[in-house]
């Protein structure tokens, strides 16, 4: 991975992530969470929906799909809920082959 794994604005009511790479997997998800950790600990305080737009992003894998229920399950934790903008065919597709398309709330763009 090369630069910032994913751009954010803090917009009212949301916060919206944008990810840089193409893919998100086993190679590239711990930097990925890590700088996601570490944004969050740094909106403390925050109040609104978390929104991961993944328009960029073609695929993800089981570690990537591991990673949306974390986020999905902190951001319930803090009464918030985590949306999925823009997924592909093949991100719904993963979802779904892992129970889990009906976990997220899916924005279409």
């Amino acid at each position: 991975m090369s630069g910032k794994p994913f751009v954010h604005s803090d917009e009212p009511g949301k916060l919206v992530i944008q990810f840089a790479d193409n893919e998100l997997n086993l190679f590239n998800i711990d930097e990925v969470a890590k700088s996601y950790g570490i944004l969050l600990g740094s909106l403390k305080n925050r109040s609104g929906d978390i929104c991961f737009d993944l328009a960029n992003v073609r695929s993800i894998d089981s570690s990537a799909a591991a990673f949306l229920v974390r986020s999905h399950l902190s951001a319930k934790k803090t009464g918030s809920k985590l949306r999925l903008i823009n997924i592909s065919d093949n991100i719904r597709r993963t979802l779904e082959y892992a129970n889990l398309l009906n976990d997220f709330v899916l924005i279409e763009s």
